[in-house]
């Protein structure tokens, strides 16, 4: 990510000051506050280096004023009298108008004096890229711009009731080429100037902008009304269990620009009315395309009829630069939005199509589980949405958690456990590829192959073999007997000695066809002979390290002492050089930087074709034109989703009546109501620690040691303060320094809320133990008064 970070939009936390009406304010007295918060008020007007919004005003036709505030320089002052305004405006055409209405003016220093009052306001700004050319090299910078397109105001081209107007308008909007500068407006025009001679920097045109996107999953649970509950000393606060209670499963995106993947009530209201269409194939429709060169008129190609009423949208598609742009039609992405809920096989939960996010319910009686493959389906919705929202042709880049059901390979992907020893067999056949030195392999067999080995080949199953072995596992479920293991293979075709050759004809015509297997594709890539340890599949190496990830997995995912455990080791194998050496993984280099031949597995994943194969999600979008990026295993602190879904459950809770139909009615406005500031600050804090992971932090995951604390929010709030206070520092010593400091304030922290843990679990204890002590004397109490009145009745007998 921080190689694609230039050419990004990032969030950036920046610091404004604002000349605020003070409403109460008495004639010729001081400002006042108002009995407000003071704490963001301004001792004077020297801001410093923070932007400075000064009001400025005009009278419209009916008396009233209009009001405006616009940037001006913080120091810089001009000669403007004691009843005029001293401050300069950074860019004038603010205050000037072409509506006919009259230009604004800065109000006079006296009266701003008198009526208002500086408040200084921090705020998640959009940053984005510019670049100049010095010496034939590229430089790159990040400048604060406003949010979303900012045509002109007064812009002759949205006014369709005018008269007497001309078509021709000056603002900076209708003058910019499409494909040759940005939209985006800069905050500060002067932050475009190069001080140092060498040329001014322009902002980089919106289709070569990355648009970043965070995706995951999370799974909310009827019954979590965030009480408090009870945390073990010895192993912290443990994750819950995902069976616990009827739950609904959402996956969705957050992005840096807009905040929730969404398209707007009124623009997908137009959109469905582009849906009333006939389909006419005797009367093609013309429909625009990127121009072939930047600033030229677009031209047309031709589409099916049925689409003559369906506006256009700039996409992408797979290529690089321009050979990515493609033009598509409303009408398909209305298509596809409508049709995820069905492809995803939710069926039981209502969705909302105009939203990215998909809601199930979970459960074998529901809607069923979220796998890889409902992924696939939802994200071509996921990328029309950004497309439909954002700038033409606009890239964009997705970042996924590294789990199993995100890396998903797809059939005939070149996987090396996906191949068999021997020839034949269940084993799918893979892709022809290429080796190492550029030769073409073939993984079935084809006429004219020879076998380089003397085996027995078996044919797969049957259709009907497997219709059989899953009729007979029933009945004997139904009998209560147990289920016999099933045959591998299908039926034996023989046996067939080395230097057999495959014809059309005879007995070796059963082969065409059929996979060739690990031995024989690296006898015929001359990568079997002088190997005495390519004996077997894969070696018990290699399958205790895949043991040792799983269970890694699973420590990690409950909590606890298991999960500081995979943290430590993984930052220690991190130092040690990764998976380098004889334990390395699949690709790994041993000693010498030689290769390890283990096993026809090891041998084969080491393959440049198979290191380089991509999986199902990652072939997806490079199919659509965009790019994917998966996070390294164990830091959902670089997820900003993470976040994003405290937030959702902490409304849910606020809500909660143990009921998932109830929840399921509040959850859609939960999930679209988070503001995007929110999310640029969670973006914000993410790239902190990708910064501070890139320089090298140091003692950080000891005081994330989630054993330690009361509660997990605790230990990221404290993990969050310390990266937020190092990136406020310049230098290397400041950062240091400040990292120290914030590591100092998490372990208060830490020992106050231990302490509060410890003597709330002592008290619950010894409360416990008071109440069994009175159990134990009420028992003892009824049972000898029972006693008494049984005896006494049998000694009146």
């Amino acid at each position: 990510m921080l190689i694609l970070r230039k050419m990004m939009s990032i969030p950036v936390q920046v610091k404004t000051v604002t000349m605020a009406r003070v409403r109460d304010a008495p004639e010729g007295g001081g400002a006042s506050t108002g009995g407000g918060d003071d704490d963001d008020v301004v001792e004077g007007w020297a801001t410093g280096s923070d932007p400075l919004f000064w009001p400025a005003v005009r009278s419209t036709a009916d008396g009233k004023e209009d009001v405006k505030h616009v940037l001006v320089h913080g120091e810089l002052r001009a000669e403007g009298g004691e009843r005029g305004c001293t401050r300069v405006p950074v860019d004038k055409s603010d205050l000037v108008m072409r509506d006919g209405k009259g230009d604004y003016s800065l109000v006079p220093d006296l009266q701003v004096r008198d009526l208002y009052v500086a408040k200084k306001k921090k705020e998640e700004a959009l940053f984005w890229p510019a670049r100049r050319i010095v010496d034939g090299e590229t430089e790159y910078k990040h400048v604060h711009v406003h949010d979303g397109e900012r045509p002109c105001g007064d812009c002759v081209r949205i006014k369709p009731n005018a008269l007497n107007v001309s078509l021709r308008c000056e603002c900076r909007d209708c003058k910019r080429k499409p494909f040759d500068s940005s939209s985006r407006v800069p905050f500060n025009p002067r932050d475009l100037l190069g001080r140092d001679g060498r040329g001014d920097f322009c902002l980089v045109p919106d289709h070569e902008v990355l648009a970043l996107y965070f995706h995951d999953e999370t799974t909310a649970k009827e019954n979590d009304d965030g009480s408090n509950q009870w945390v073990s000393v010895l192993k912290g606060a443990a994750i819950k269990k995902k069976g616990e209670g009827r739950a609904a499963h959402i996956s969705d995106i957050i992005g840096v620009d807009r905040g929730v993947a969404a398209i707007g009530k009124e623009a997908w209201g137009m959109m469905q009315e582009d849906m009333n269409v006939v389909e006419d194939k005797e009367n093609p429709v013309e429909v625009a395309r990127p121009a072939p060169k930047d600033g030229e008129a677009p031209t047309h190609r031709v589409f099916p009829g049925r689409y003559e009423r369906s506006g256009i949208y700039f996409g992408r598609k797979e290529g690089e630069g321009k050979d990515g742009h493609a033009v598509k039609l409303v009408q398909d992405a209305v298509e596809l939005l409508k049709g995820i809920p069905g492809a995803c096989q939710v069926k039981k939960t209502k969705n909302d199509p105009s939203t990215a996010a998909v809601i199930m319910t979970v459960g074998q009686h529901q809607d069923g589980y979220w796998n890889c493959a409902r992924m696939l389906e939802q994200i071509p919705g996921l990328i029309a949405i950004h497309e439909l929202t954002s700038e033409p042709h606009r890239q964009l880049v997705m970042v996924f958690d590294n789990s199993t059901g995100h890396s998903a390979f797809g059939a005939g992907a070149l996987v090396g456990e996906h191949v068999a020893l021997r020839p034949g067999g269940a084993q799918g056949a893979l892709r022809n590829f290429e080796d190492d030195e550029g030769n073409p392999v073939h993984t079935t067999f084809r006429v004219g192959d020879k076998l380089r080995f003397t085996t027995n080949v078996f044919a797969p199953k049957t259709e009907e073999e497997l219709e059989a072995e899953k009729k007979a596992a029933e009945e004997a479920e139904e009998k209560g007997l147990p289920v016999k293991k099933s045959k591998k293979n299908g039926k034996n075709l023989g046996k067939f000695k080395k230097g057999d050759e495959v014809k059309a004809t005879g007995p070796t015509a059963v082969l065409i066809g059929l996979p060739k297997g690990g031995k024989q594709l690296l006898m015929e890539m001359g990568l079997w002979e002088g190997e005495p340890t390519l004996r077997v599949h894969e070696c018990s190496a290699c399958r205790a390290e895949k043991a040792a990830t799983r269970q890694a997995i699973t420590a990690f995912n409950r909590g606890g002492e298991g999960r500081q455990q995979v943290v430590d080791n993984t930052g220690q194998g991190e130092e040690d050089g990764g998976e380098d050496g004889d334990s390395g993984g699949s690709g790994a280099a041993g000693e010498a930087g030689k290769r390890r031949r283990c096993c026809v597995v090891r041998v084969l994943s080491e393959l440049k074709a198979f290191r380089e194969e991509l999986n199902m999600v990652e072939k997806l979008f490079k199919a659509h034109g965009h790019l994917c990026i998966f996070l390294p295993k164990y830091h959902p602190e670089l997820n900003a989703i993470e976040r994003y879904w405290g937030y959702i459950k902490h409304l849910l809770r606020l809500h909660c009546e143990y009921s998932l139909r109830h929840m399921l009615q509040v959850l859609p406005g939960a999930l679209s109501g988070v503001p995007a500031r929110f999310i640029r600050a969670w973006s914000r804090v993410t790239w902190l620690y990708i910064e501070a992971y890139d320089e090298g932090l140091e003692d950080y995951l000891e005081y994330r040691d989630l054993k330690e604390w009361g509660k997990h929010r605790e230990a990221t709030a404290r993990g969050d303060a310390v990266i937020q206070a190092r990136g406020a520092g310049k230098t290397p010593e400041q950062k240091k320094a400040a990292e120290a400091k914030a590591l100092a304030a998490a372990q208060e922290v830490r020992k106050k809320s231990m302490a509060a843990t410890r003597e709330a679990f002592n008290t619950w204890t010894s409360k416990r133990a008071s109440r069994k002590e009175q159990l134990r004397l009420w028992i003892l109490r009824n049972t000898m008064n029972f006693l008494r009145k049984w005896l006494g009745g049998h000694a009146q007998a």
